[in-house]
């Protein structure tokens, strides 16, 4: 098994080996010996310069010499949904995030915008991203949470068998002797004979079919996972997401789409909403009525059907499409169909989807105004112009910072015409775009202005972007994915914890958390730089991590860990990677999600919702609360013949066997085997997530201990109880009368001890088959009582599976054809049949294991107890 593991392991390091090389494929444009050329990615090396342009995948960890509005996509690294701007200029060191690392680009991200030069720092494993890689293959994971509960349990078990064989010896090779005056005898013949009987009755404590059962319910757990879209790449995750009760999920594609959209958009005369999410042009521009301020009332939405008839809307949507560097294609995703995919700033993406969910023309647009001229975004202007030929004249369409652009604004756009630009109405601007960006809102202005000639020369983009016609703004965010509101609050329902990371700003982040629920009214927002310091206290109050570094999140999970809190982590870049594969269940995405998040991680969502992770948790539950029973049914079961067969050793005679070889093997067949396929079969329970998270708790805590001794000893006293009273037929309460024997095949003379004992065994056989199959019905669903369990889905599994048993137990107890059938194998199972009152005595002496722990369980309900 080791071994296996190992392969195993190697192989999936292998895996993250080749997840790493993908994310170099293509063609690097280098300067080398004076001349460009195109080399593979993995031929870069240190001192390389590489040229980079709009589009391009980074290939390596390099240093900016020079670029021009140069922008880089690092949402995979660092989280951040927006382009991060870069420039030469920056400092680097070991103090520096890489969020803040301004002169640097990294491998394995993108180009936004713009151009630049770089030349090479570190290739392959030396990388950020191959530092993260490095230490995933580092870490050691150890043996899976389940298997070493399931061996600490055989632990205990091992060493009470142990000790109940070493009594047993000692029983029936000294004291028993000694203590009827018999000489003792301890020849090596008799030592051996003794020790081998008592390692077999050792062997009932052990419940060999756990192993068994518990991989077939994992390999199930798989399958009904795999129909909800959650794709199970390592085992021992199906346990641990049904114990989670923390969720650690990045923010930027996972928990929202990581496409940014316009929301909102004012014309300075009245606020409009914009439906539809992402880059699909399916959507609408609709009026908010009354309410021109603010977006907190109630108000009632119209459709913009002719966007013509409304001029001042018609204005920004056009700058916001002609003053843009973005496109939009259509991607084919396996399975998954075509998604719209956007080349260049995500933020010129959202205002050119508004500007075809408009239903202007876009061919007629840009056939009307023709770009001759622009000045690019740069990140101490803020802003990003272009001129336009527009019939005669000229028309610069531009955009940018809020704060940038109300002072290059003398005139404000109009109903029909302009209107003076008066303080009034910027400080009506000001507060507005602070409003919205209180919200979480990128807020982008935009203004235009007509012009007789293009300006050349020194100064040409100052004297273009003056005296500006302000056209409004509009509102930008990475809007939350279908579903992930809903899926915070049954997490929340069912006692989970949701924390948030990111590598967005605080403000941002805490305004998105409050929208999902997430942040919550005693809930604390920390960043990255603080996850060390802050107290424990105040960590456990932390629902926010803003500013958010791969090892900041390592730090994270650890702290949560060292809280002995199950946690699970999901993302889709590589940033997350590390904390994917430390945390008990590593969540990845399947569409977004980078090839080395995947390899990382445990599970894969192959919808990337965020909501999927609820119906994973659901099943999660509903498997380990399978496998606790399962493992409660086997121990107790085996405790209890144990019990019994051991208790026979001190108090029946030598000479009288309690079970005969067939006798046991009808037990191991039957109820040893039917119950926990049950069990295993069993459909998972739509109250699952009505149960508190169980963390790091052991299979069989202390209150689920106290339940299982009860229990085991209820039954016990019922079985022994009829077993005694029909061998010894005190007080005459059961007889052995001729009757019992009607329809036997077999006469008296052919049974190898004496007809007591034969029907002390079969009353006992059916007590066992009573209370182990009832015992089943009432923990697989230990938290309810056994007549609502029956009314559960999955109860036809048991009916079938249980009334198996019974009817095995009714042909060798009253048909004699199936004993007949049977003898010539030598499978003699010498079932005496019962009468109608041998079976209410078997049923009475049931009844306190069957109610009794009923009881039990409504006392723990009471008090508010999970078992």
């Amino acid at each position: 098994v080791n071994a296996l593991v190992a392969i195993f392991q190697q192989f999936r390091a292998q895996k993250k080996l080749e997840a790493l090389e993908k994310l170099s494929a293509g063609e690097t444009r280098v300067i080398r010996q004076g001349s460009e050329q195109s080399i593979p990615p993995f031929e870069i090396v240190p001192g390389d310069i590489v040229k980079l342009d709009q589009g391009d995948r980074i290939p390596a960890d390099a240093r900016i010499i020079n670029s021009s509005n140069l922008t880089i996509n690092e949402a995979s690294l660092t989280g951040e949904s927006m382009p991060a701007a870069k420039d030469e200029a920056g400092n680097i060191g070991p103090d520096v995030s890489l969020t803040d690392m301004r002169n640097m680009v990294f491998f394995g991200t993108y180009v936004s915008t713009g151009v630049a030069t770089v030349i090479t720092t570190a290739t392959g494993g030396r990388t950020e991203i191959g530092k993260i890689q490095g230490t995933l293959e580092e870490l050691n994971t150890g043996d899976i949470p389940l298997r070493r509960k399931v061996n600490l349990l055989a632990k205990y078990l091992g060493i009470a068998a142990v000790i109940l064989m070493v009594v047993s010896v000692l029983w029936q090779v000294v004291i028993y002797d000694w203590l009827n005056n018999l000489p003792i005898d301890l020849g090596f013949e008799n030592i051996l004979r003794q020790t081998q009987t008592a390692i077999t009755r050792a062997m009932t404590i052990m419940p060999i079919n756990i192993p068994l059962l518990t991989t077939i319910v994992l390999l199930t757990g798989v399958l009904a996972m795999a129909k909800k879209g959650v794709i199970i790449r390592d085992l021992s995750a199906v346990e641990s997401l049904g114990r989670v009760s923390v969720i650690c999920s990045d923010k930027t594609g996972t928990m929202t789409r990581n496409q940014m959209t316009v929301k909102y958009c004012w014309d300075t005369h009245n606020l409009y909403s914009v439906k539809g999410d992402g880059y699909d042009p399916v959507g609408g521009i609709y009026l908010m009525k009354g309410a021109n301020d603010t977006i907190t009332l109630e108000v009632k939405e119209e459709e913009v059907k002719d966007i013509f008839t409304w001029k001042g809307l018609y204005r920004l949507v056009v700058c916001g499409g002609i003053n843009n560097d973005s496109e939009i294609i259509k991607e084919e995703i396996p399975d998954q169909g075509e998604i719209w995919k956007p080349l260049g700033d995500p933020t010129d993406a959202a205002l050119l989807t508004m500007f075809r969910k408009s239903g202007i023309d876009e061919t007629a647009i840009t056939k009307k105004y023709k770009i001759i001229e622009e000045f690019p975004f740069e990140s101490e202007l803020k802003r990003m112009s272009k001129i336009c030929k527009d019939g005669k004249k000229f028309v610069a369409f531009v955009k940018g910072a809020t704060e940038i652009l109300l002072p290059l604004c003398t005139m404000v756009n109009g109903k029909d015409t302009p209107s003076k630009f008066t303080p009034d109405m910027a400080d009506r601007v000001r507060k507005l775009t602070t409003d919205f960006a209180s919200k979480g809102y990128r807020v982008i202005s935009l203004a235009y202005r007509h012009m007789d000639k293009v300006p050349t020369g020194k100064g040409a983009r100052d004297k273009t972007e003056t005296d500006l016609i302000y056209l409004g703004f509009a509102c930008i965010v990475d809007p939350p994915r279908e579903g992930v509101k809903e899926a915070v609050a049954d997490c929340h329902s069912a006692g989970i914890n949701v924390i948030m990371i990111t590598g967005d700003a605080a403000a941002t982040a805490k305004t998105i958390a409050e929208d999902l629920g997430i942040f919550e009214k005693n809930s604390l927002v920390v960043e990255g730089n603080q996850v060390n310091t802050i107290s424990d206290d105040d960590f456990v109050r932390t629902n926010v991590f803003a500013r958010v570094n791969p090892d900041h999140k390592q730090v994270i999970v650890e702290r949560y860990q060292d809280q002995n809190r199950v946690v699970a982590m999901t993302g889709d870049g590589v940033n997350d990677a590390l904390a994917l594969a430390m945390s008990d269940a590593g969540i990845a995405m399947g569409i977004t999600g980078t090839d080395v998040a995947k390899e990382a991680a445990d599970l894969v969502i192959t919808d990337d919702s965020f909501a999927s992770i609820v119906s994973g948790v659901h099943q999660g539950r509903g498997l380990f609360n399978k496998i606790r029973m399962m493992i409660y049914f086997y121990v107790a079961i085996n405790l209890f013949e144990s019990m019994i067969f051991f208790g026979a050793l001190f108090f029946l005679p030598s000479a009288v066997p309690m079970l005969t070889q067939w006798q046991s093997l009808y037990l191991v067949v039957t109820t040893h085997s039917f119950p926990g396929l049950a069990l295993v079969f069993d459909r998972t329970s739509k109250h699952a997530m009505e149960d508190k998270p169980r963390d790091s708790q052991a299979l069989i805590t202390r209150n689920l201990g106290k339940f299982m001794a009860l229990n085991v000893i209820l039954m016990t006293i019922g079985a022994a109880a009829v077993y005694m009273l029909t061998l010894t037929g005190w007080g005459g309460i059961v007889e052995v009368y001729p009757e019992n024997l009607a329809g036997f095949y077999s006469t008296p003379e052919s049974f190898t001890v004496p007809i007591e004992a034969a029907k002390a065994t079969v009353m006992l056989l059916s007590v066992i088959l009573l209370v182990e199959s009832t015992i089943v019905l009432s923990i697989r669903r230990i938290n309810m009582p056994i007549q609502r369990s029956l009314r559960e889905s999955g109860t036809f599994i048991f009916v079938i599976l249980l009334g198996l048993i019974y009817l095995a137990h009714f042909l060798l107890m009253y048909v004699p054809l199936a004993q007949e059938i049977l003898s010539p194998f030598g499978l003699d199972f010498y079932f005496t049949p019962l009468t109608s009152y041998d079976w209410l005595i078997v049923i009475l002496a049931s009844l306190p294991a069957i109610v009794g722990v009923e009881l039990y369980k409504w006392r723990f309900r009471k008090r508010d107890i999970d078992l």
